[in-house]
């Protein structure tokens, strides 16, 4: 399900129970779900217009200000509504492990209608056996109050990660 457009990147790390997380149960955020398939869950609700449910695979917790978790859910809404309305797409292209996180790649392959290349990184946290995406989803500072520092610190590699492999994408076009 890849077209050709921006690309956007995922962290995902496999910290349990690290944080104290306010969530209700949510079909397809679990143990056996992959972290390539809750990008691709998360990506689904998107697309098909239900940015509440995008936002519920959010990993959340009280140390968050109230107004970061409003804009986000404000982001996300306005996302859904540019892939419901076709101007914009987003597909799922690849998962990159390293230690105990990863970063995975999607594809915007539209953009404000019109074909695009841009890559960005969405990022992950599982927490206590789930996977979670981090709400600011192409930034993983929101992660900082959900995992253990030495935790966090692979966020820098997997960033590093990334911009090689963005550069990679690029050159193959």
């Amino acid at each position: 399900m890849r077209l050709g457009i921006t690309f956007l990147t995922l962290a995902i790390f496999s910290i349990v129970g690290c944080s104290k997380q306010v969530k209700p149960e949510l079909k397809g955020c679990n143990q056996q779900m992959t972290p390539a398939a809750t990008v691709e869950f998360f990506l689904e609700h998107l697309h098909a217009g239900r940015p509440a449910d995008a936002f519920r695979m959010c990993a959340v917790n009280e140390k968050m200000p109230k107004a970061f978790l409003e804009d986000e859910q404000e982001d996300l809404r306005k996302l859904s509504e540019e892939l419901t309305a076709g101007t914009w797409h987003i597909s799922f292209v690849e998962v990159h492990v390293e230690g105990p996180g990863a970063v995975g790649v999607v594809n915007e392959d539209i953009k404000n209608g019109k074909p695009s290349i841009d890559y960005d990184p969405i990022y992950l946290v599982c927490l206590e056996g789930k996977w979670w995406i981090v709400p600011g989803v192409y930034n993983y500072r929101a992660a900082s109050v959900l995992l253990p520092e030495k935790e966090y610190a692979v966020f820098d590699r997997l960033k590093k990660w990334f911009k090689k492999r963005k550069r990679e994408l690029k050159k193959e076009g």
